[in-house]
């Protein structure tokens, strides 16, 4: 049975930030054949070949009501893709929120994929839908028939009966929009099959033109045959989700005068060169999470700062909170409360990676 959700139902769909309006990381990167890339929060770009360079970008450019895209610019062409390149944007659905679909069972249900996209080429795109574990794809394909214009694509989808399906904090659904993709990833769209596949057999190549462009915002997958309107929740509530699987504190551009933001409070220890710096996360991340960090810092106590941090390393992670050691020297020899600040830095940050 083919079921239609209402738009008065609300929560219809699975995909986080799909506005493009959550960026934590920064607003722009270049993929240049370095791994998956995230700017735009749950939605990162893959150029496995270094042999063509993008820049992703969160845009102002978006459709009536919406305020901002993802932005593919191409740098350097790929013109002769090999069989295994993969240009692509992904979105992975965790499985706890795609586990209502069924999927790998008789009772899998229909969903429809919609979104807005504009490029500066027209023709035939492709994308594909995977499982976890990549034992199962359903590619598929829109048409663009005009260029550096937005059209909002739709694209239903029977559920597989079949394959692995994750149901719990793994990899549940992963959507991909090939931006090139060769010819081992791609497959003959409208169908299910037991391959990995990023995106249709033939599909235009974004990379394959130099200054080409592709922008996308406004991403659907819900449960049901018919496409409703964009589900929009709160830039709060959207922010909330990310922060499940990423999250970052510290300074920023957009501060007044000096970039000396508070980061977090803690305590020195009786050796003189170790501090414990203590962070409980505003949400429940998806697993344990590992660290990253990046600029500079001090901290403060005693009435003074120190600025000697050597390094940063995870204690006793967990989902909800963890303990950071802030090794160096010169620390006071007693225990001493103290707090964790960037040292007039604006690309001072922690954060704290769960992704899928």
């Amino acid at each position: 049975v083919v079921t239609t959700a209402s738009p008065s139902l609300g929560r219809r769909n699975m995909v986080l930030n799909g506005s493009m309006a959550v960026a934590q990381r920064g607003t722009s990167d270049t993929v240049d054949g370095g791994g998956w890339d995230y700017v735009i929060d749950r939605f990162c770009a893959l150029g496995q070949s270094s042999a063509g360079v993008f820049t992703y970008s969160q845009d102002s450019d978006a459709p009536a009501g919406f305020q901002k895209s993802l932005k593919v610019a191409v740098t350097t062409a790929d013109t002769s893709l090999a069989v295994g390149d993969i240009y692509t944007i992904r979105h992975t659905i965790e499985g706890y929120n795609s586990a209502h679909l069924d999927w790998g069972t008789s009772d899998a249900k229909t969903v429809t994929l919609s979104f807005w996209v504009k490029s500066s080429l027209t023709g035939t795109f492709g994308g594909a839908l995977n499982s976890e574990g990549n034992n199962r794809s359903y590619a598929f394909t829109y048409s663009i028939s005009a260029a550096n214009t937005w059209e909002q694509k739709t694209i239903t989808i029977a559920g597989d009966t079949t394959g692995t399906w994750g149901t719990t904090n793994s990899h549940g659904v992963r959507v991909t929009w090939g931006l090139g993709v060769g010819t081992t990833y791609s497959g003959t769209a409208g169908s299910w099959a037991a391959s990995e596949y990023f995106s249709a057999t033939g599909a235009t190549s974004v990379i394959g033109t130099a200054s080409a462009t592709w922008q996308i915002t406004g991403v659907q997958l819900e449960v049901g045959s018919v496409a409703t309107p964009f589900e929009h929740r709160s830039y709060g509530e959207e922010l909330a989700l990310c922060q499940r699987y990423y999250q970052r504190r510290g300074a920023t551009p957009a501060m007044n005068g000096s970039y000396y933001a508070m980061i977090a409070d803690g305590m020195f220890w009786d050796n003189a060169d170790t501090a414990f710096i203590n962070f409980e996360f505003p949400v429940d991340m998806r697993a344990t999470p590992s660290l990253e960090s990046g600029g500079t810092f001090r901290l403060v106590g005693n009435g003074t700062s120190y600025t000697g941090i050597s390094t940063f390393a995870l204690q006793w992670p967990t989902t909800y909170g963890t303990r950071i050691n802030a090794s160096g020297s010169g620390y006071p020899a007693t225990k001493n409360a103290c707090f964790l600040q960037s040292n007039n830095n604006s690309s001072s940050y922690i954060a704290f990676n769960a992704e899928l």
